[in-house]
C-alpha cells in the first residue's frame, strides 16, 4: 500500500481531530474537579506536551490562584 499525499493529508487531519478531541475532554474533565487534581487527571496531564499544559491547566479552578501567586513570586524577586 502506498502512502499518497491524500491519504496522509486524510489521516494527519484525523489525529488532529482526535487530539482536539482529547485535549478537550481533558479541559472538561479537568473544570470540573476540585484541588487537588485526582491522582487519574494528574497522570493524564502529565502526558501533555509542555507547550499545551498551561493551556490545558487554564480550565483548574485552582488556575488564577496559581497565577497570583507566580505575580507575587515575581514580585518579590524583583524587590529582592
Amino acid at each position: 500500500m502506498e502512502l499518497s499525499v491524500e491519504l496522509w493529508n486524510k489521516l494527519d487531519r484525523q489525529q488532529k481531530q482526535r487530539e482536539a478531541a482529547t485535549r478537550e475532554k481533558l479541559c472538561q474533565d479537568i473544570a470540573a474537579t476540585e484541588a487537588p487534581l485526582p491522582e487519574e487527571l494528574a497522570v493524564a496531564v502529565e502526558r501533555v506536551f509542555i507547550t499545551q499544559f498551561r493551556d490545558v491547566m487554564r480550565f483548574h479552578r485552582g488556575y488564577p490562584l496559581a497565577e497570583r501567586r507566580d505575580s507575587y513570586r515575581t514580585s518579590l524577586s524583583i524587590l529582592s
